[in-house]
């Protein structure tokens, strides 16, 4: 949406725009860098329910809100891209290849910044280029070099001290829910690349969870740590000694193929908090292969 805008906005006002190539390319470059942080800020103070789209038309406002909102920074970051195309036309081949190696780097980048760091960290990083971006074309441009760099390090400085940037899950989703519950707090948080995985845990009203338990089961399903990936609920990690299988486990429907097979050889897909393969061990498989897309999980 940003870029679609961007180009129809370069096309109404692109000749004007070039007569001030430099001051137009280094205002978006800043502008990006405050809006990657200030937008993402403003989307999540929008009180957008989903679950509510259905039945309240305002919810759709939100949403159309968020979608713009969030556009700005594409905004910006193809108005630059853009203009450079405009304002040197004999230099596109040269330019879109660059924009091209840009774009690949930037997704590498991203995904190593995203296997070490927090989401809210990224963006600092994310914002931190649309600075170097300014910096470096104020040098090359020759244009107000000192009040670039003085505009860029007072953005900089305020995007790491500003605390309120912070991403976070809705508050409409299971991790928001689950932590409002008295006596529940984040036990651990582990980053990855698919995703900012959550344990709570809450000692006052634990999780019990046990879907598809029979009415004539012989146990009670124990306490558990409940598991979130991205603020969506993953299941929980069960409470039990090691050898030790919980006996709910045998009283599961998903426990029927076990009750067909002797010592079966089991595949679990999406591994996840191993509630399947510690069934599998409760119900005598000789063998088990876990599979799970989020290494972290593990």
């Amino acid at each position: 949406l940003g870029y679609g805008v961007s180009g129809t906005f370069l096309a109404l006002s692109g000749d004007r725009l070039t007569r001030h190539f430099a001051a137009t390319f280094i205002a978006n470059a800043l502008l990006f860098s405050l809006s990657s942080l200030l937008c993402v800020w403003l989307a999540q103070r929008i009180p957008f329910d989903p679950q509510a789209l259905t039945w309240e038309f305002r919810q759709a406002l939100y949403l159309a809100g968020v979608f713009a909102v969030l556009a700005i920074p594409f905004f910006a970051a193809a108005n630059c891209v853009g203009l450079a195309l405009w304002r040197f036309p004999a230099q596109i081949p040269r330019l879109y290849g660059v924009d091209l190696l840009g774009a690949g780097i930037g997704a590498l980048t991203l995904v190593v910044a995203l296997s070490r760091w927090h989401p809210s960290h990224t963006l600092l990083a994310v914002s931190a280029t649309g600075l170097v971006v300014a910096v470096t074309s104020s040098f090359a441009l020759r244009w107000r070099i000192r009040t670039v760099i003085t505009a860029a390090v007072i953005i900089g400085l305020s995007g790491t001290v500003w605390k309120s940037v912070d991403v976070h899950p809705s508050p409409y989703k299971d991790l928001s829910r689950s932590l409002a519950v008295k006596g529940a707090e984040i036990d651990q948080k582990v980053i990855g690349v698919t995703g900012v995985v959550t344990v709570v845990r809450n000692d006052q009203v634990p999780q019990r969870s046990a879907p598809g338990l029979s009415l004539l089961a012989r146990s009670l399903p124990p306490e558990q740590f409940a598991v979130f990936v991205d603020g969506d609920s993953a299941g929980g990690f069960l409470h039990s000694k090691p050898g030790e299988p919980p006996a709910v486990l045998r009283d599961l429907t998903s426990a029927f193929p076990y009750v067909l097979l002797d010592t079966p050889k089991v595949l679990v897909l999406h591994a996840g908090s191993g509630m399947d393969v510690l069934q599998a061990l409760s119900n005598g498989a000789k063998h088990i292969d876990a599979l799970e897309t989020k290494p972290k999980f593990l």
